[in-house]
């Protein structure tokens, strides 16, 4: 696992066509992930818990989505097209 130690900052996870470079992340609340396209193929991320969000389509090399976690929890998420999972844990900033 990887801790981000700054809060409000952004993390970056590149999403190869069979790997994403950080499958599972530890950050503080506040914190955005960007996950990035790194192939021509598309790719969709979807986080299934706790709650359902639905990405925007990354529909070719460097094109990205992004999402601000402000609620502490794990998140599980999958990217659509090909099936790899990940999860994003989210501490309490104090």
């Amino acid at each position: 696992m990887t801790e981000y130690p700054s809060a409000f900052g952004e993390y970056v996870i590149d999403v190869h066509r069979y790997s994403l470079s950080e499958p599972e992340i530890t950050i503080r609340q506040g914190t955005t992930v960007r996950w990035i396209n790194r192939n021509s193929r598309r790719h969709l991320i979807v986080i299934q818990k706790p709650e359902y969000v639905k990405g925007t389509p990354m529909e070719g090399n460097g094109s990205s989505w992004n999402y601000t976690f402000d609620i502490p929890g794990e998140y599980q998420y999958v990217e659509a097209v090909f099936g790899l999972r990940g999860k994003v844990m989210v501490e309490e900033y104090t």
